[in-house]
């Protein structure tokens, strides 16, 4: 079984994989992008890795031959084209995530965005959008990395009715993003 955690950054996807390491083979694509080089520059304005997607996805095809439980964790798990047989996009609410980015060190234009595209189901729509055929999310905001990692095993084994995609929302947080940003003068 594939597995792709996705989410925008800051939901725990990490974190829970690494609790999930104890029963499957975990691919950190955040890692494997800087080890391999698999990046053409820094954005610098996001202050990110400009990422070479199609040489990622050659690197994880053939990562994935090598094992039968996997595990493929990164923001960008859900743009890649892995053959997954399940898609989990790990969600938080924006307030706390706000929190979380700001710990991280993102800077203030990174963190705006990644509240936008949580705000705003980016990482989900994506994945709706990229054809798989089990795509499921999971809010992070009050549950602890364990209790992430036990509802992903709950999906793994079929219980999929709470993490049906849809579930998730954060319309009444939309309007206060929205007027913090007008009020940056965004």
């Amino acid at each position: 079984m594939i597995i792709a955690i996705t989410g925008t950054p800051g939901t725990g996807k990490s974190t829970v994989s690494s609790i999930l390491a104890e029963s499957y083979h975990v691919i950190h694509l955040n890692e494997i992008v800087k080890v391999m080089g698999f990046y053409s520059g820094i954005d610098e304005k996001r202050g990110s890795l400009e990422v070479e997607m199609d040489e990622l996805e050659a690197y994880l095809r053939e990562a994935l031959r090598d094992h039968d439980e996997i595990i493929v964790e990164g923001h960008l798990a859900h743009l890649l084209d892995a053959g997954y047989d399940i898609v989990i996009v790990l969600r938080c609410r924006p307030s706390i995530l706000r929190d979380r980015l700001r710990s991280k060190g993102f800077n203030e234009d990174k963190v705006r965005e990644n509240l936008e595209a949580e705000a705003l189901d980016v990482i989900l729509i994506e994945a709706l959008e990229g054809g798989f055929d089990a795509v499921y999310e999971i809010d992070t905001t009050e549950r602890t990395a364990n209790e992430v990692a036990a509802c992903i095993k709950e999906i793994v084994e079929g219980n999929v009715e709470e993490y049906l995609p849809g579930r998730v929302s954060w319309g009444d947080e939309l309007e206060k993003i929205v007027d913090e940003l007008l009020r940056e003068g965004v």
